[in-house]
Order: structure tokens, then C-alpha cells, then sequence
């Protein structure tokens, strides 16, 4: 796969962008005749309507992934991802002017 900088909104895998929504924005996104019908698909299927199970069905449908990736939540989520991988890739950034603290033996 790609380096995760190197995700777009369109690129980046649909399981990545659900770890950074919140099941309430989820469902709102969605809309209510979408909800109630996956509310319905779980009882069906005697399943738990759980934040889990809802992901999991979004995740598993392209058209309702494609529609969620295209609203605020799914911009949103975007932009979160970005500033945690900027985070990440910051801190583990190796700086030479800094290198010379780790010569010395550590203190235990």
C-alpha cells in the first residue's frame, strides 16, 4: 500500500476513515431510511445493532462507504487522519542536532 501520506480522500482505504467516526455522525450521515434499514437487516438476522455491526455493514457496502466518504463526516474524518499521521511522522522524525543526547549512557 501506499505511504499513508500519500492517501487522499478518495484513495484512502474506507476501514481507515471509520476509525475516526463516532457512531452518532455515523448515523446521521447516513440518514434515517438507511438506518432503519440496517437497524432492520440486524434484527433480521438476529444480530446485535451495534456501533461494530453498523461499521461493518457500511464498510462491506461500496455504494454506502462512497456516501459517507463524500459528506462533511467523511471529509472530517480525512482531515483527522492526516493530522494524526503528521503527528506520528513528526515525532519519530530523527533530528542529527539532537543525536548527540543519546551518546551519553542512560541514567539506570
Amino acid at each position: 500500500p501506499p505511504r499513508p501520506s500519500a492517501y487522499t480522500l478518495e484513495t484512502i482505504p474506507f476501514g481507515k476513515l471509520l476509525h475516526y467516526m463516532k457512531r452518532d455522525d455515523l448515523v446521521e450521515a447516513l440518514g434515517p431510511a438507511t438506518y432503519a434499514t440496517l437497524q432492520q437487516q440486524a434484527a433480521c438476522r438476529g444480530e446485535s445493532f451495534t456501533s461494530k455491526y453498523l461499521k461493518r455493514q457500511v464498510a462491506n457496502d461500496p455504494q454506502l462507504a462512497e456516501h459517507v466518504r463524500g459528506t462533511d463526516l467523511g471529509r472530517h474524518a480525512f482531515a483527522k487522519y492526516m493530522a494524526r499521521w503528521q503527528d506520528q511522522n513528526a515525532q519519530h522524525h530523527w533530528h542529527p542536532a539532537r543525536a548527540h543526547h543519546t551518546t551519553q549512557p542512560l541514567p539506570y
